[in-house]
């Protein structure tokens, strides 16, 4: 080994070092902003984990959910996809992507990020929900109904299933069907929605 290779070699390892110093006081600065509720100064200090870690996937992972916070859903979609195009067996960037593309009404788009996301995780209820979601959006009601069937499946003590269900019923008119989800949503203790009384629902008691 020559003399310049070892030196290269060694000023190499330590630009490796100082990158990975860096690396971790910024990531710890962004920590401790997003803890204070400085998500302006939260967003800076991941800004510049990525400049000095581009491939930090988790970097931009993080700055997308300070930027959801702050409702800036177009830059944490575009932080998420960034995310996705690094390591694209991350399950939670699908979905939350999926989520912000059903705020922002891009319903086509989420059942693919849903559909990614359960490719990876089959027995995510969450998913298959906020699937059921975008596809009631869309009036794809036989669909949504499976879905939301489905989540219920695999996880049959969460209210906002059972209203989910309902909604759906509603869409297709079978509102006795719909104000039976609505009575259950309400004894899971789903509360804070105005649901249809039985008689709105066709039923007389």
């Amino acid at each position: 080994m020559s003399k310049f290779f070892t030196f290269y070699l060694i000023l190499f390892s330590s630009l490796i070092s100082v990158s990975q110093t860096l690396k971790d006081e910024y990531n710890a600065c962004a920590v401790e902003r997003f803890q204070l509720k400085d998500y302006e100064g939260a967003i800076e200090y991941f800004t510049r984990v990525i400049e000095v870690s581009p491939k930090d996937s988790m970097a931009y992972f993080d700055r997308a959910m300070v930027k959801e916070v702050l409702h800036d859903y177009k830059g944490a979609i575009e932080d998420y996809t960034k995310q996705i195009a690094i390591d694209t067996g991350n399950v939670d960037s699908y979905f939350l992507r999926g989520i912000l593309k059903n705020l922002t009404k891009d319903y086509k788009s989420a059942i693919i990020d849903f559909t990614k996301a359960l490719s990876i995780e089959s027995d995510n209820s969450d998913a298959i929900y906020e699937r059921s979601i975008a596809c009631l959006e869309l009036q794809n009601l036989k669909m949504a109904l499976n879905d939301c069937n489905e989540a219920i499946k695999l996880n049959p003590n969460n209210a906002k299933y059972y209203l989910q269900r309902g909604k759906i019923y509603l869409a297709m008119k079978q509102n006795s069907n719909a104000c039976k989800e609505f009575k259950k949503y309400k004894e899971l203790g789903g509360d804070g929605i105005n649901i249809p009384s039985p008689s709105q629902c066709g039923l007389t008691n």
